[in-house]
């Protein structure tokens, strides 16, 4: 299938007026494989094809919020793989121009605060196991013994100044 979808992206050069569809169709198709396979070049390009889809949509484009959020998606995984944080922040602009371009009343507004809170979330995530790892990475740190040190030399002195109490 990914095969005639690229033949059909050779039949439809940039200018011709059904690109902007192929390209996006491109996309996702090579998004599902990459959700089966989990292969990166996929991924990588999956967002490229949104990219280029998106710019040949023009911001009045009635369809444009669609590959806005398609695109944010796809830089959602591949922040949670990468840890870029330049990807989730693009895929949090994008829906935040997204929800800019739709009347407030417009069905799809649901879809781009979805993937919204999909960004914010695959960030929270990443950040806190990030946080969770330098906790483990401290805890295994050779001075990690230097507090239980500390607290028992204090243990000491006040063990000393209860035994000078009680010699007075």
């Amino acid at each position: 299938a990914l095969s005639l979808q690229r033949e059909a992206l050779m039949l439809h050069p940039p200018g011709n007026p059904y690109r902007d569809n192929t390209v996006n169709n491109f996309a996702l198709a090579l998004k599902t494989r990459y959700d089966k396979l989990d292969a990166s070049e996929d991924l990588d390009e999956t967002i490229n094809l949104f990219k280029d889809s998106l710019h040949s949509r023009p911001h009045a484009h009635p369809r444009r919020h669609i590959t806005i959020v398609s695109l944010s998606s796809a830089l959602c995984c591949r922040f949670t793989h990468t840890r870029k944080n330049e990807d989730v922040e693009e895929a949090i602009r994008l829906c935040q121009e997204s929800l800019e371009a739709l009347p407030s009343l417009h069905p799809d507004r649901y879809f781009s605060y979805v993937w919204l809170k999909n960004a914010y979330v695959s960030h929270y995530r990443v950040q806190h196991n990030l946080d969770v790892e330098n906790l483990i990475l401290a805890s295994r740190h050779p001075t990690h013994g230097f507090p239980k040190r500390t607290a028992t030399a204090r243990d000491w002195i006040v063990t000393a100044q209860q035994h000078e109490t009680y010699e007075a």
